[in-house]
């Protein structure tokens, strides 16, 4: 006879644990519990059988890995939480006591807790890291719009000012933006660092409010593990590069708007240029290969550009800059312009309406802020007429279509037709059949098309629903099948062994 099982000892009751129970066995709040999770990257989880799980109780609850919770109870960050807490109680009673002088002992000797061996547990190599910083940025550019207030301290607005204009300098600096996207949340950017595809949002410039609703603690929580994460990420890409890292901030240049401006690139003593120059001067090339360098330099076209009061001098700043071209503005958007607006060198001025009692020069072309960004996605320079001020811009298409599925606005074989217009559907046919393409095929996308369709009518139940409706379906489609190909294999054994026989 085998060993008796015991009820909530082994299984799902084993394997789960609940909130409640996690937070008793941990011995913290639930603040704390949530802070831990996020800094960690434990999150609930859904078991299979949720009464099972819950020991025989349907009540509802969020469940956890028991190992989760277990890896959790030896975390560093616990203990500072802990000795936080007692802090705050001994300086509670310091001050209730009128002892000023322990109370500001205990100040200076506040427990304060580092994220350093969480961003290392988390992304064991820099690629892993990077693959993953996207995220980060949308919330680090989110903070640097927002305005200071009783939640949140100017100093983490600053602190998120600063990584921002890190990362765009960097940007810049390495000429690694690829795509651009104009959207009502915001501005769209993708660049390509180390091999990694990199997406992030920047809203616009207008006056930002926090909801009462939202729960800052939590978004704040995520922000101190993404500002952890991105400063090592840009210790390492600045370094990679040859520079110094934090790059040097001239504080009168950051008074007076200076934007990116405001930072010093520094080269690093021994970057990895250097020593590469210093091979090649030893091997007798060097001085060739430098010639070519300034020659290369030399013959690239930088077209200046003169921003316009009525744009937004930072999102353009950081797109002409990014791709080698000179910038400047007036002197209303901030100082720190590379130019005047009286420069012959300007040879395009980005204005977002005609310009009224403005004598135009023959030598500048005054464009709408879109063909920037359009011609960032072509890669070319489009033709500057269509984008003339007053004029009515072409669709501004998102540049992000590589998923499956994605909107092409180029005519496909099968277009957005209502599937029972028969005179539609022939006419999409005679099209598909035309440009070659098989007719099961567009058959399948008709089918397909169909199914999105009544999807989109449905509710996220019904659509569970039917996920497992079709699921159930299709298995026993595969054993209706499996079982008439036994049937078949058998006749055809039988009929075989008769013929034999005869």
């Amino acid at each position: 006879m085998g060993r008796l099982k015991q009820k909530g000892k082994a299984g799902a009751a084993k394997a789960y644990v609940t909130r409640s129970a996690a937070i008793k066995k941990l011995q913290c709040s639930l603040a704390d519990f949530r802070r831990l999770c996020i800094l960690k990257g434990i999150f609930p989880r859904e078991p299979r059988h949720r009464k099972k799980a819950n020991k025989g109780s349907s009540a509802p609850t969020s469940f956890y890995y028991a190992k989760d919770i277990a890896y959790l109870a030896h975390e560093p960050v616990l203990k500072k939480l802990r000795e936080h807490k007692a802090f705050a109680k001994k300086l509670s009673r310091a001050l209730g006591r009128g002892e000023w002088s322990d109370a500001k002992t205990l100040e200076e000797n506040k427990p304060v807790y580092k994220l350093d061996h969480i961003i290392k547990e988390r992304y064991p190599t820099f690629i892993d890291a990077v693959r993953d910083i996207d995220d980060a940025l949308c919330m680090i550019f989110l903070f640097a719009a927002l305005p200071s207030n009783t939640r949140l301290p100017p100093s983490i607005i600053e602190n998120c000012t600063r990584l921002a204009s890190e990362w765009q300098l960097y940007v810049i600096q390495s000429k690694s933006l690829r795509k651009a996207f104009l959207s009502i949340k915001g501005v769209y950017y993708q660049a390509e660092v180390l091999d990694q595809t990199i997406t992030w949002l920047v809203p616009y410039q207008f006056t930002q409010n926090v909801p009462p609703d939202v729960d800052v603690r939590v978004m704040l929580t995520f922000l101190e593990l993404y500002q952890t994460l991105l400063g090592f990420v840009f210790f390492k890409l600045y370094t990679d590069i040859g520079l110094v890292y934090p790059p040097p901030l001239d504080a009168k240049k950051a008074d007076s708007a200076a934007g990116v401006d405001a930072f010093t690139l520094q080269a690093h003593p021994t970057s990895s240029k250097d020593v590469r120059q210093a091979i090649k001067a030893v091997s007798g090339i060097g001085e060739a290969v430098t010639s070519a360098e300034e020659q290369d330099e030399e013959f690239v076209p930088q077209p200046s550009k003169n921003d316009a009061a009525e744009t937004s001098r930072t999102v353009f700043e950081f797109l002409v800059r990014s791709f080698g071209g000179r910038i400047g503005w007036p002197a209303s958007s901030g100082a720190g312009s590379p130019f005047d607006e009286d420069d012959n060198s300007i040879t395009h001025v980005i204005i977002d309406r005609p310009p009224r009692g403005v004598t135009q020069p023959a030598t500048r072309k005054y464009v709408q802020p879109q063909w920037v960004v359009d011609c960032i996605n072509q890669g070319k320079l489009l033709l500057e007429n269509d984008y003339a001020p007053g004029k009515t811009l072409p669709p501004h298409l998102s540049p992000f279509g590589e998923y499956e599925g994605a909107y092409d606005p180029t005519p496909g074989p099968c277009p957005d037709l209502d599937a029972s217009d028969l005179d539609a559907v022939r006419a999409a046919e005679l099209k598909a059949e035309a440009a070659g393409v098989d007719y099961g095929e567009w058959e399948k996308q008709l089918k397909k098309k169909k199914e999105d369709m009544n999807k989109m009518l449905m509710s996220n139940r019904q659509k569970k629903l039917y996920t497992k409706m079709v699921y159930s379906n299709k298995q026993k489609a595969d054993e209706r099948t499996k079982l008439e190909q036994r049937r078949k294999d058998i006749q055809k054994s039988k009929k075989k062994v008769t013929k034999e026989r005869s």
